[in-house]
């Protein structure tokens, strides 16, 4: 399976099954920078939430894109694989 079709089925995976505020604060950076590439958004911050988006994405900064996709498909699988322990 390639990296990409991979990722979109973590994707997928997250939504249905991901609840958690934290994880998914950690899978937004990755993903943003996975998609989007460095954060270009000046930090204008109205409220915590935003702040923290903006940091997650923030921590990826000049992460190659396939590499924020292989951190994140990793990250799910490993989960993946410890529920099914």
């Amino acid at each position: 399976m390639t990296v990409v079709k991979e990722f979109i089925e973590n994707l997928n995976y997250i939504k249905k099954n991901i609840k958690d505020n934290n994880e998914l604060l950690l899978l937004y950076g990755i993903f943003k920078q996975a998609t989007c590439g460095n954060n270009n958004i000046e930090p204008d911050f109205r409220t915590l939430k935003e702040k923290k988006l903006w940091e997650s994405w923030e921590n990826y900064k000049d992460t190659p894109k396939q590499r924020c996709m292989i951190i994140l498909n990793d990250y799910i699988n490993n989960i993946k694989l410890n529920k099914n322990t």
